[in-house]
């Protein structure tokens, strides 16, 4: 698939805002983005809103990256929980418009577990649900962290007890240790912003809130939104009254699909089946050697500038002199388990969080559930995720867990099949990339060589959500002439 920049396009009621921002460089200019990921296609997105050509460059056979959908006996599988978050009115409006129709709002209902009872309406660590007792030591631990003098914590260990105490700490290190398969100490402290570590639930709502009221608290403890699913973000995201939205049709694997059509309709040169062979930045441009798949041949492009929307460490492998980053990242391996059921034995959960150390799963979904169009008639499936370490025995003896882990999504709420009727799973060596505690210094090293490439952007800051990614592409665009406010409404 290719298609060559055109004109600047305008459509679907939205516009840019072509003001430059931060002394960068507003006139037309041909972009190369290389990677086709989420990253790459928020970033295309936004330099063509903005005005510029772009080219879209991706190795593989589609876009969307890990969010590309697989094709199973009449099912499209996600690789995991993948849901679009209405928390901010540009980011939804940008994924709005990049699925055209091919969307719909949805209710997802979750639970999470610490204890032996799910704790309802929550994807985050609960800690009162260990007990009235244990619940209040933590809030006075955790009051007293706020006015403790700690010097920078070096890993998500020293980030737990600085931010909630001890007792705290101790409960969240497992839970970590449950999530990536690997122990705190091992992880730098900004994993903790990441994704379900950023706020914890230490008391029932109720006080929560009250808790939140102090700005330092609002920013680390959790409270449930109650039936207002927007609660807490109808300050950003006024313009539409769902939660949640998903693609219409194969899984989350659509979106990739319809961002590549609307891309092309917008300009975007999008080329998929292009491997990235070699990479040359000077004063005059930037250039990539290609190969085509597709053609079996190698071609360059030229352009002014480089936006890569890959993961860093691949970047820094590339040029010469570059300071090393790929010993400061930890990947944290899957186990994904699907397993095929009849519609009615699905569960009445969407997705479910399982921090308990004793359990396999850490988080099962039921896409069926929300999903149109990726199931066949009459039928749903689960999907569980296990961390693992690669190279162990659960890694390479997939099948002799499978039995348990199907279990363990029917305790957990997600089915009520007494067998499924099909197994399918696959194993992820690099589902997640996650900063060591040596990544931030490894870092700044990092952007101080890439300070002296100004025709190369490439963000360093770890991000793993969508909304976290999207606010980093948002980010990286604005540096270099493109609008920090890229949509209006």
């Amino acid at each position: 698939m290719a298609r060559r920049a055109g004109r600047p396009a305008r459509g679907r009621g939205l516009r840019a805002d072509l003001s430059p921002r931060g002394g960068g460089d507003a006139r037309l200019t041909h972009a190369l983005v290389v990677g086709g990921g989420f990253r790459g296609i928020a970033t295309a997105w936004l330099l063509r809103r903005a005005g510029h050509a772009v080219t879209l460059v991706e190795a593989g056979s589609g876009l969307g990256g890990f969010m590309r959908s697989i094709a199973w006996d009449g099912f499209w599988l996600d690789p995991g929980c993948h849901v679009f978050d209405n928390s901010d009115d540009a980011q939804t409006e940008a994924m709005l418009d990049l699925l055209g129709e091919a969307w719909h709002p949805i209710a997802v209902e979750y639970a999470s577990f610490l204890s032996d009872r799910p704790s309802h309406g929550s994807a985050v660590v609960r800690l009162d649900d260990l007990g009235a007792a244990e619940s209040a030591r933590i809030v006075e631990e955790c009051l007293a962290a706020q006015g403790a003098s700690r010097g920078e914590p070096r890993d998500l260990e020293q980030l737990f007890l600085a931010r909630y105490g001890p007792r705290a700490a101790a409960h969240l290190c497992a839970a970590a240790r449950k999530t990536f398969g690997l122990e705190a100490r091992e992880l730098g402290a900004q994993v903790a912003d990441l994704g379900i570590f950023g706020r914890v639930g230490i008391a029932p709502d109720e006080q929560a809130l009250e808790l939140k009221r102090d700005p330092r608290l609002d920013a680390i403890v959790a409270a449930r939104p109650g039936a207002d699913r927007l609660r807490f973000y109808r300050a950003k995201a006024g313009k539409h009254d769902f939660r949640n939205f998903y693609p219409t049709g194969a899984g989350i694997g659509e979106f990739g699909a319809r961002a590549a059509r609307r891309l092309i309709d917008l300009g975007v040169d999008v080329r998929v089946s292009h491997e990235l062979r070699g990479l040359e930045i000077d004063g005059a441009c930037a250039r990539l050697e290609l190969h085509d798949a597709a053609r079996a041949c190698t071609t360059s492009l030229s352009g002014n500038h480089v936006y890569w929307a890959l993961p860093p460490e691949e970047l820094a492998r590339r040029l010469p002199d570059a300071p090393e980053l790929a010993s400061h990242v930890r990947a944290v391996a899957l186990l994904l388990y699907y397993f095929a059921i009849p519609q009615q034995d699905a569960g009445e959960l969407s997705y479910v969080n399982d921090f308990r150390p004793g359990t396999r799963v850490f988080r099962a979904s039921c896409p069926g559930r929300y999903g149109l169009g990726n199931c066949p008639p009459g039928r749903s499936y689960v999907c569980c995720e296990v961390p693992t370490e690669r190279d162990s025995a659960a890694w390479h003896a997939v099948e002799d867990a499978a039995a348990a882990v199907f279990e363990e999504a029917r305790e957990l709420g997600l089915h009520r099949a007494r067998a499924p009727l099909a197994t399918k799973v696959l194993r992820v060596p690099g589902a997640m990339r996650l900063p060591a505690p040596t990544y931030a210094a490894a870092r700044r090293e990092l952007e101080g060589f890439l300070a002296g490439q100004p025709r190369l952007t490439c963000d360093l800051a770890p991000a793993l959500t969508k909304s976290q990614i999207w606010g980093s592409a948002l980010a990286a665009v604005a540096r270099h002439g493109a609008p920090a406010r890229a949509l209006a409404a």
